[in-house]
């Protein structure tokens, strides 16, 4: 059975993030989530997990039962972690934009998987 600290580190792994920038994000001292992640232990405090779930996409029930198979949602490629993590570097404003043009090209570009993919597109 993996412990929450397997867990823990397992998310972050897969985001591409790092336990400074959680605990940072979530307001939660780095010492407290390096606690966690050393020790995997099978208890911890529910108000930081709860944190931790909501940060990190998962259900609190993810770091509470003994099944430790991450949903397939979660899974990201390395380009998707890239463009999450550059996306939160941007300031409000950027973001606002960014939010803007997906919305004015995912219609239009949005994958058709019954045909075949075309080359050099765009």
């Amino acid at each position: 059975m993996m412990g929450i600290g397997d867990k823990l580190n397992r998310l972050l792994d897969l985001r591409g993030r790092n336990i400074n920038e959680l605990a940072a994000t979530i307001k939660v001292s780095p010492q407290t989530l390096y606690s966690i992640s050393k020790r995997n232990n099978t208890k911890a405090d529910l108000d930081v997990l709860q944190k931790i779930a909501d940060e990190l996409s998962v259900t609190l029930d993810y770091f509470c039962t003994d099944n430790d198979e991450i949903p397939s949602q979660l899974r990201l490629t390395k380009q998707e972690q890239t463009l999450i993590n550059d996306f939160r570097n941007l300031s409000e404003q950027g973001q606002n934009y960014i939010l803007q043009t997906m919305d004015m090209v995912k219609d239009k570009y949005k994958k058709d998987n019954s045909s075949p993919v075309l080359e050099n597109a765009g």
